[in-house]
């Protein structure tokens, strides 16, 4: 019987890490923007953090593997936690939202539209590179 608890055990610290990788890309994903840089070529460009990159990629990047196979663990149907985190973070009320503050939200709304810009272009490695090299 106690073999038994012990997996019982190791699959809710199991589940409680799954869930805090999760927890951690969100939080991740509503960092405040850098603000505006001038480019040595002179185009201006909204750059993201490289934890804001990474997390809206595990997020939502469907090529990659990411939250899906996190929530695989829970049976939660990703398209749908998708659908409902962008929800939350799309509403634009003055109140604290599933735990979510106004500028946390507005972050991810803003992070995720550079993303969304941002992944699937060519020269993404060098963006990285150029993330990690700071």
């Amino acid at each position: 019987m106690s073999r038994m608890l012990d997996r019982d055990e190791q699959a809710r610290a199991c589940h409680r890490l799954l869930s805090s990788v999760i927890i951690t890309a969100i939080r991740d994903g509503c960092a405040t923007p850098p603000k505006r840089v001038k480019i040595k070529d002179g185009e201006n460009k909204f750059p993201m953090s490289i934890d804001s990159f990474t997390a809206m990629r595990f997020l939502f990047d469907t090529n990659v593997s990411g939250i899906a196979e996190y929530l695989a663990w829970f049976d939660i149907d990703p398209g749908q936690y998708r659908m409902r985190l962008l929800e939350t973070m799309s509403d634009n009320s003055a109140l604290r939202v599933n735990g979510f503050e106004p500028l946390d939200r507005r972050n991810f709304r803003y992070n995720y539209g550079t993303w969304m810009r941002l992944k699937d272009r060519s020269d993404l490695g060098e963006f990285e590179k150029e993330q990690d090299d700071d």
